[in-house]
């Protein structure tokens, strides 16, 4: 593969995790909102006239609504932890070939 390639599989590489990274963002803001509507319903039901309360729908909508945030994140956290090292390292190699410290293979020169 030639250098060109190379350098445009790792763009492309950085991309994918730009837009993860963006989505996770998209996705907590998401989060915030519907906690805030949550926490609304939750006032509005401890305002309730003594007698039934909405409340007990409301904490069952309330833990629904954090397991499902929860299994999002942990998701956002496994891609986070995997793009991290081949962004550093996509990096380290661009520098080295920028500075000119690799050999015509890629291979870093001491």
């Amino acid at each position: 593969m030639n250098a060109d390639a190379t350098i445009l599989n790792r763009l492309d590489t950085m991309t994918v995790s730009i837009d993860t990274l963006g989505r996770g963002l998209i996705l907590m803001t998401e989060t915030l909102v519907t906690h805030s509507e949550i926490l609304g319903e939750i006032l509005e039901a401890c305002s309730a006239e003594p007698g039934e309360s909405p409340l007990t729908e409301a904490l069952k909508q309330i833990v629904a609504a954090i397991n499902d945030q929860n299994e999002t994140l942990v998701g956002i956290g496994a891609t986070l932890e995997n793009i991290g090292s081949g962004i550093e390292d996509a990096v380290v190699r661009g520098f080295h070939r920028a500075s000119g410290t690799v050999d015509d293979d890629g291979v870093v020169q001491e």
